[in-house]
């Protein structure tokens, strides 16, 4: 993977990770966040899968398949939430 994407990568994990860390707040508080939020993390990990599915060093593809997981786990856990 060239720099440029990985410095592309770096920067949306972040931008990804502040917009989670706010919807993991309104998510505990209101019933129709926890259902966008779950869908939004569901989006993303079939985006991460995509990617995944590309990627030829098995490695990453690896790293890739357990990060959309992640994002899965925690939109069934919004799902699951009273």
């Amino acid at each position: 993977m060239g720099r440029l994407m990985q410095h592309y990568m770096r920067e949306e994990t972040w931008r990804r990770a502040r917009k989670t860390q706010t919807r993991q707040w309104h998510a505990g508080t209101d019933p129709q966040c926890k259902k966008e939020s779950a869908a939004y993390y569901r989006e993303y990990a079939a985006q991460i899968r995509e990617l995944a599915n590309g990627e030829v060093d098995t490695a990453l593809r690896d790293r890739l398949t357990a990060v959309a997981d992640a994002y899965e786990k925690l939109a069934d856990q919004l799902d699951r939430r009273p």
